[in-house]
């Protein structure tokens, strides 16, 4: 008998160290499961993922510098359009005056002379 009371005993024992062991285990998976800690996790991922991009971006911008000033400006162009039309008739529409202006002067000039 004492022989399966030691048994019983240290079945019981076992459980309760398993029982304690889960309990850890489950009180652990909760903690990574908050929405505070999964938004940590992502935060970070997504930082570590960004500055990965960046990195592999800067090293291909750095190896293609005409390709890069290029689509810079092109980008540029495309965001600032209104202002650039705008400057690109004034410019034009200042030579073209200047021009009419020339003739002008050219064919009074003929004229009296």
């Amino acid at each position: 008998m004492s022989k399966a009371l030691d048994e019983l005993l240290a079945a019981e024992a076992q459980s309760r160290a398993a029982r304690a062991q889960l309990t850890g285990t489950l009180i652990s998976v909760q903690k990574r499961l908050t929405p505070k800690a999964l938004m940590k996790e992502a935060t970070d991922e997504l930082k570590e993922k960004a500055a990965e991009w960046a990195h592999d971006t800067l090293s291909i911008l750095k190896a293609r510098p005409a390709t890069t000033a290029g689509f810079v400006a092109g980008i540029a162009i495309l965001l600032f359009r209104d202002d650039v039309w705008k400057a690109l008739m004034a410019y034009f529409r200042r030579e073209t005056e200047t021009d009419d202006d020339e003739l002008n002067d050219r064919m009074i000039g003929e004229g009296t002379g």
